[in-house]
């Protein structure tokens, strides 16, 4: 967020004259998740299930995920957004999910070592 001043002098023909000021005040942009919000794995392939988060309206900006809630545990995100499991996973649904960006992720995989 950023505010963003410009003040002056103005004048007429007749010789009045006063001051203006303008103000721009600039909001952060909503980042939202697109694309994939969840998958599907078979319990053989739930320790090598990985999925990439994206999303829109950073505006160019560098988007950095952080988990806050769910199960990371079972579920790691790098900070670049992806998603992978901890090893084989028994059968269920994992779930976990964090800030702006909001990632989310659902998998239904695998076995316990």
């Amino acid at each position: 967020m950023g505010t963003y001043t410009v003040s002056g002098t103005d004048s007429d023909t007749l010789k009045d004259t006063g001051t203006w000021t303008f103000t721009l005040t600039v909001t952060p942009s909503t980042i939202t998740q697109i694309g994939i919000t969840g998958a599907t794995s078979a319990v053989d392939a739930s320790s090598t299930t990985t999925t990439q988060l994206t999303t829109s309206g950073s505006n160019g900006g560098s988007v950095t995920f952080a988990p806050t809630s769910g199960d990371e545990t079972d579920l790691k995100v790098t900070a670049a957004g992806l998603v992978s499991t901890a090893g084989y996973l028994k059968v269920g649904t994992y779930t976990f999910g964090g800030p702006v960006p909001t990632p989310t992720a659902t998998r239904a995989p695998g076995r316990s070592h």
